[in-house]
């Protein structure tokens, strides 16, 4: 017996676009188990109908948490990213100047103290 794989195309009307919503729905209308004694006419077929069906919503459900989850933590990554975008380029400036004005307190300290030696002691 060959494994029952879900229709991974559309039907009509369906499209891939995925809502919180239509989650809910595909999960509210999950088969609730039963407890009674209810003979089917259809026999294997009706089984195996419904097995497909149940098949294919609990696929488009793992797939639409999927691609959910997956958006989701794209646009954290993207937050956090854009969030920082500038700062690295401030926090370049802020040293390169700091290290420049360094640099020059250097030049002029070392000045002074070779003027300071050219001077005659008094």
């Amino acid at each position: 017996m060959s494994s029952i794989k879900p229709n991974n195309f559309p039907r009509a009307g369906e499209h891939n676009t995925v809502t919180r919503a239509h989650l809910e729905t595909l999960e509210a209308h999950r088969a609730k188990p039963q407890a009674q004694l209810a003979y089917t006419i259809g026999g294997i077929q009706e089984t195996q109908a419904h097995s497909v069906i149940e098949t294919e919503r609990n696929h488009a459900i793992r797939t639409g948490h999927a691609r959910l989850n997956a958006v989701s933590e794209q646009m954290r990554s993207d937050l956090t990213f854009a969030s920082q975008e500038g700062r690295a380029k401030a926090d370049f400036n802020a040293r390169s100047s700091a290290e420049q004005s360094y640099a020059d307190a250097q030049r002029k300290a070392a000045e002074r103290a070779r003027t300071r030696s050219r001077e005659p002691e008094r």
